[in-house]
């Protein structure tokens, strides 16, 4: 029996990494900062053991004692050490700590002592090698009658971007970008795959060497990807040919950076978690603007209507997303889950821009207006009134009772109650890790801002009352995420009105019904949550100040600069003014907004699936063409179709 030689090995990536190391250390010896208990790992990982003189820890406690057959000593040894003969090896969480405490010694990062401890993440990914190599079988099936098909006349010049770094969002990401540009080629369509060989985020957030192993990823890929279509159909953006970036372009590589600092830290990444966000988000933002600086010549000298990027609008995806925009290149996005996908003809996935462009090109030729808002009428009194579900649940019994009764019928309302008190506004935020409230642009200069002048203007300039809610689903969430909320991430907001009765912060774990408080109050303002559309429903004033999908909908009243904002929130809490004008269109409109909004997912397995027990699930190009979900995928991306049409096509398809 013959050995499978087209594999991706872990084995080969350990061997790197410990080649990698040692080439850095040399003939010195290595003193470790850190007698860890995850020193078995880390020997695994690189076998370095024989080359440690003794270990340094700040637990005074443990000095002197031995750990492993070497003696443990203080760190002020280290002020004596002779640096032509030692090098130091971090291996411990508090990197950035112990790095302040090197560096004040005379010790210089990456030349006489390295971060090791980043590398314990390689022993315990989650990363699955199998969706790599059931793909490059899945290669083999490719027809090879694909490299003759000739685009068709009428097909928009389409660019599908690929940057291998995206293994950080899941195995399946590199096998779906592949495939979605061989099934577009496949259908005729003017299709390039735009291969991005940039250096990203992978080292700082996950662990030095990732980037240089998803490089390896790619390489060996499209090695094979080459051999199966012209190559002319490939192209390629490398870090050569930088140019200088506009003003703009600045601006927006530092507001990418400061959303992406806050997904960082709320996913908790592996090597992000132990450094300030301060140091993440220059770090990011420099990666940004460098990378920017090679993308923006690339679009300059080829030319497309369309691109696709994957995810929402940080990191990678924003980045493009700028670089589209600028050039009015519609970009699509997708974002996966197991078993359904979020995908937007334009825009990122989450932002939902598809469905108001459905109601405007769409939405006078479909023929069952009066069922769709009938449906839609049953399913909010089902949210309002229904059996209302625990916030305690997790989120697998989650996915569940989602997939079960689907999500518009989940309400995570508690139980209604007398109330005590009401509140003339009402501000629901949005989960920290929302797509959908990633990047989101305010006539405020951020968030903060935002609450900071909301606050003190209702407060103290109206006498009137707020109620803040923290999004209620937040309590399924991992521990660590709770940082993320606002009473822990900007405490300063919340710290002027201690014991202020005018103020209520309701946290994700405190159980209210905040249906019984709007139906009390004068005005709902959203950042970008669902709520602000079953505001409008409830007959409330809506105040947007965000480009949120619903901004300029019937039910709710856009304010394009402060002053505006500040004068209508004023005649909301003052007057009796419903601002939208017409209730009945309002209300049906809210309605349309709703049901578009909670019927937004494509059922496929062709997704970015970003989980270990969701692999890649096709073992040929046929089966992939025939699997559900593929044909609209392909409308939505090459042909501008707004997803939520498509997407209830589907669903009436299943009933």
């Amino acid at each position: 029996m013959g050995i499978q030689t087209d594999r991706v090995r872990l084995n080969e990536l350990i061997n790197s990494l410990e080649t990698f190391l040692l080439s850095k250390f040399g003939d010195k010896k290595l003193i470790c900062y850190g007698a860890s208990s995850l020193w078995r790992d880390m020997i695994r990982i690189i076998a370095i053991d024989d080359l440690v003189e003794f270990f340094v820890d700040g637990d005074s406690s443990r000095w002197g004692d031995e750990y492993y057959g070497l003696e443990i000593k203080s760190p002020e040894e280290l002020k004596n050490i002779d640096k032509s003969v030692y090098s130091v090896v971090v291996l411990a969480g508090a990197v950035e700590e112990i790095s302040g405490i090197l560096d004040d010694m005379g010790w210089e990062k990456n030349v006489n002592y390295f971060d090791i401890y980043q590398y314990i993440h390689v022993y315990r990914e989650e990363l699955s090698f199998g969706s790599m190599n059931k793909f490059l079988r899945f290669l083999k099936t490719v027809p090879p009658e694909i490299r003759n098909v000739s685009a068709r006349e009428d097909s928009e010049r389409i660019g599908i971007v690929l940057s291998a770094e995206g293994l950080n969002f899941g195995t399946t990401y590199m096998p779906y970008t592949i495939s979605l540009f061989m099934v577009l080629k496949w259908y005729g369509y003017n299709v390039k795959l735009i291969v991005d060989r940039l250096h990203w985020d992978g080292d700082i957030e996950l662990y030095e060497g990732h980037c240089a192993f998803c490089d390896h990823m790619r390489d060996l890929l499209i090695s094979k990807l080459e051999g199966i279509i012209p190559e002319n159909d490939i192209l390629y953006i490398d870090p050569v040919g930088d140019v200088e970036l506009s003003l703009e372009d600045e601006q927006e590589c530092e507001r990418i950076a400061e959303y992406c600092v806050g997904w960082s830290k709320w996913y908790n990444s592996w090597n992000s978690r132990f450094r300030s966000e301060k140091s993440v988000q220059n770090d990011f933002a420099e990666i940004f603007k460098r990378n920017l600086s090679y993308i923006n010549p690339f679009f300059e000298k080829n030319h497309f209507d369309t691109i696709n990027a994957i995810t929402a609008q940080h990191k990678i995806a924003g980045v493009y997303y700028h670089a589209g925009r600028k050039r009015n290149i519609r970009v699509s996005s997708q974002d996966g889950m197991k078993g359904e996908t979020f995908i937007c003809a334009s825009g990122p996935a989450l932002y939902g821009e598809d469905i108001p462009q459905f109601f405007e090109k769409m939405w006078e030729d479909i023929g069952n207006k009066e069922e769709i808002l009938d449906r839609a009428e049953q399913m909010w009194k089902k949210r309002r009134w229904g059996i209302c579900e625990s916030n305690k649940m997790s989120f697998q019994e989650y996915m569940k009772i989602s997939k079960e009764r689907g999500y518009e019928n989940i309400s995570f309302q508690a139980p209604e109650t007398e109330l005590e008190r009401t509140y003339d506004v009402v501000i629901p935020m949005n989960l920290m890790n929302d797509g959908a409230a990633l990047g989101i642009i305010t006539i405020f200069d951020n968030m903060e801002q935002w609450l900071e002048q909301t606050l003190d203007f209702v407060i103290h300039k109206l006498n009137a009352t707020v109620l803040i809610r923290e999004h209620p689903s937040g309590q399924r969430q991992p521990h660590h995420m709770k940082k993320l909320e606002l009473y822990m991430r900007n405490p300063q907001i919340l710290e002027p009105y201690e014991g202020n009765i005018s103020l209520r912060y309701v946290k994700s774990d405190e159980q209210i019904n905040l249906y019984q408080y709007i139906e009390h109050c004068k005005v709902v303002i959203p950042w970008t949550s669902t709520v602000g559309i079953e505001a409008g429903i409830m007959g409330k004033n809506v105040l947007v100040h965000t480009n949120t999908n619903y901004r300029n909908a019937a039910f709710a009243w856009r304010a394009r600069t402060r002053e505006e904002y500040f004068e209508t929130l004023e005649r909301c809490i003052k007057g009796e003014e419903f601002l939208a004008g017409n209730r009945r269109e309002a209300y049906q409109d809210a309605l349309r907004y709703l049901y578009y909004t909670v019927n937004r997912r494509l059922k496929t397995d062709f997704t970015i699936v970003n989980s270990i027990d969701a692999p890649w699930k096709f073992n040929s190009f046929e089966e992939l063409l025939e699997a559900e979900g593929v044909d609209e995928v392909v409308q939505i991306v090459a042909e501008n179709v707004p997803s939520v049409y498509l997407i209830e096509k589907q669903r009436r398809r299943f009933e």
